[in-house]
């Protein structure tokens, strides 16, 4: 049985507000949610007493009333940390938060079929290209868990630039995009070429964005309302009023973006209470060492870009927090002479925009799957078959559906223009620990912005001797050197692998083969003298491998 005709969307999984846009005639466009809104807070509450988890701005309102069962900025912990607690200590829970980002969205999708009328199903969800594979993978779970069909994991700053070369200006340039979203940021350069784009470098920050311009505000607020009450420094202030600071700092950071000031009332009892003004200029003053952070960042990509020989012609301002004042000033001053445009590209919409291209162009790119030329069962949301609507020129994407049933994806066969190929990097270097001599190095596999999807393997030797099994504990770095120090990287995961055959000796060889998609999601597998090992996920630490002599 086939399922109903439906189209593409692309999902901005943001920190502090998500966005999902669907196409609509061709050109991406953005679903209104229920509540009248453009973009959904990403605010979970799950209090046991909700027969379901409240997602959005009522869960964002509720937060002052219930602050130990509501969730934000659960984007930074996802991929570093399985479970955390909520609750009051009364009633702890535990939760995941790839549970909890399946629920924003599972929100976004049933907003957008309201909208839309349609089934939301094959997706793109977006990333900061800072994230590593563990980041990568949780999410692209969540999107799972959430009931979607998750085409691609799609970085942020390679959406915006994919709708900006789209729809906007599809002449042949290096774009550089500055991210600066609610938690991230991101500064990512790419190369349109003929029919190809590029991503070049990139780099990022997975703790700057505008919670963090939030904080400085919320401090100095605090601070000025203790001086002008004369409230005890020490004096603790209670979970209501830390709140409703929170939320009346937020919307005064929105307010100086268009107003030389902004006024925030605040009453802790009928003792202290004030009305506080934040001038710009203070405002400016007291997150300017953030904004230096970005920009150092930002320097960074140009010059990796222009030591090889390129300018950058374009640069663009996408994410919310994007639109202050002074980020424009301090990109025009740092970069205003080295490119030829600086434009603000559609700032909370571009990127789930690009998202929702980058689906349908995937879509339009991908293969039938093995098995459906062959005639073997397919999985669900595999591509079996493309036919062309001869009256509209359209496209019909035939994919793989429920219980045995058929989907059709509609997509303009002009999608995307020319461009024939995305060549994406790997943000990261990748590497597993080994024994240099007697000291313990990470051997990088996979360098730094190295072309994806990509391959790799190396034979190394085991550490002892009658090794039944080695462990492959893989890193991630900024390193693009071929062995670091262990400071340098971060652990990703730890894969055992066993079935090596008895009294091997020391330095016997095994091989390490490592795959990175274009997604920038790994598989490593290992073998000896072409037999391969058992491998299984184990964060327990086991003996390592030592480099081939």
């Amino acid at each position: 049985m086939s399922e109903t005709t439906t189209t593409t969307f692309g999902i901005d999984l943001g920190t502090t507000y998500s966005c999902i846009s669907y196409l609509k005639d061709g050109h991406p466009t953005v679903c209104v949610n229920v509540e009248g809104e453009r973009t959904t807070p990403s605010v979970v509450r799950m209090l046991t007493s909700d027969p379901e988890p409240v997602v959005g701005k009522t869960a964002k309102d509720t937060s002052i009333i219930y602050p130990d069962d509501t969730i934000q900025f659960v984007k930074s912990k996802i991929g570093k940390v399985e479970t955390f607690e909520i609750g009051d200590e009364s009633n702890r829970r535990t939760v995941s938060p790839v549970q909890v980002s399946a629920e924003i969205l599972k929100k976004l999708a049933a907003d957008a079929s309201q909208y839309t009328g349609m089934t939301v199903k094959d997706v793109c969800i977006t990333v900061p290209a800072y994230f590593g594979n563990n980041e990568k993978a949780a999410t692209k779970q969540a999107g799972i868990d959430a009931g979607l069909n998750v085409i691609s994991i799609v970085e942020e700053p390679t959406a915006a630039a994919f709708y900006y070369l789209c729809e906007r200006d599809d002449t042949d340039a290096t774009v550089c995009v500055y991210d600066l979203g609610g938690g991230t940021f991101d500064v990512t350069a790419l190369e349109k070429n003929g029919t190809e784009i590029r991503v070049l470098t990139t780099q990022g920050d997975h703790d700057l964005g505008g919670k963090n311009w939030d904080a400085e505000l919320i401090s100095y607020v605090e601070s000025k309302f203790r001086e002008e009450t004369n409230l005890d420094p020490e004096e603790e202030l209670d979970v209501d009023f830390i709140q409703d600071l929170q939320l009346k700092c937020e919307e005064a950071k929105k307010q100086l973006t268009f107003s030389q000031t902004a006024s925030i009332a605040m009453k802790l009892d009928n003792k202290h209470k004030a009305n506080i003004t934040v001038t710009r200029e203070e405002f400016e003053d007291i997150t300017s060492a953030l904004l230096q952070t970005s920009i150092d960042l930002t320097s960074k990509v140009f010059d990796e870009v222009e030591a090889s020989g390129k300018k950058i012609d374009k640069l663009l301002l996408v994410g919310g927090s994007s639109i202050m004042p002074q980020v424009n000033a301090a990109v025009q001053e740092a970069f205003g002479s080295r490119v030829d445009e600086i434009l603000v590209n559609d700032p909370n919409e571009s990127v789930s925009k690009g998202a929702c291209i980058f689906c349908a162009w995937s879509l339009l790119h991908s293969t039938p799957a093995e098995s459906a030329e062959s005639g073997e069962p397919t999985l669900p949301g595999e591509v079996i078959g493309t036919s062309t609507n001869e009256e509209t020129g359209e496209t019909i994407i035939t994919l793989a559906g429920t219980d045995g049933g058929t989907r059709e994806v509609v997509v303009p066969t002009t999608l995307g223009g020319s461009i024939k190929d995305i060549i994406t990097i790997a943000t990261k270097s990748f590497g597993i620990q080994t024994f240099v001599g007697d000291v313990e190095k990470i051997t990088n596999l996979i360098i730094k912005d190295q072309q994806l999807p990509a391959t790799f393997e190396q034979e190394f030797g085991t550490h002892t001797d009658n090794m039944k099994d080695v462990s492959i504990v893989l890193y991630q770095s900024e390193v693009k050197d071929t062995t670091c120090d262990m400071e340098c990287g971060t652990l990703i995961c730890e894969s055992v692998l066993s079935g090596l055959p008895d009294n091997l000796p020391k330095n016997s060889p095994v091989l390490i083969h490592i795959e990175l998609s274009k997604e920038g999601i790994i598989d490593i597998t290992g073998s000896y003298q072409g037999t391969p090992l058992e491998g299984c996920l184990n964060t327990s630490y086991a003996e390592g491998v030592g480099t081939k002599n």
